[in-house]
């Protein structure tokens, strides 16, 4: 979906929104994830993982047909989650 190559101008997220990432990955809460390109992706986070690179990337699983997903998390513009939960409801990391 994204390069491993570092995105010019993008900065790393806040330790605050990577956070809100591992509550989603721990409790299996589905999101809706807005892009910087404006894109939305829809899935289930499983995980977060940092390459050699040093680029970040939130991993999960899209529904129907269980296909792996990743998106660099330095390209989320916000994040909202699908079911409720006692954590969070929209998350904006980036405004566009």
């Amino acid at each position: 979906m994204f390069s491993n190559t570092p995105a010019k101008g993008r900065e790393p997220i806040t330790c605050d929104q990577h956070d809100y990432l591992e509550i989603a990955c721990t409790y299996r809460i589905p999101i809706s994830i807005e892009t910087m390109d404006g894109e939305e992706l829809v899935f289930t986070p499983k995980d977060t993982k940092i390459t050699r690179d040093k680029v970040e990337w939130l991993l999960g699983l899209r529904y129907p047909g269980r296909t792996d997903i990743k998106v660099r998390t330095d390209s989320i513009a916000s994040i909202k989650a699908l079911k409720p939960n006692p954590h969070f409801d929209t998350v904006v990391f980036k405004p566009r």
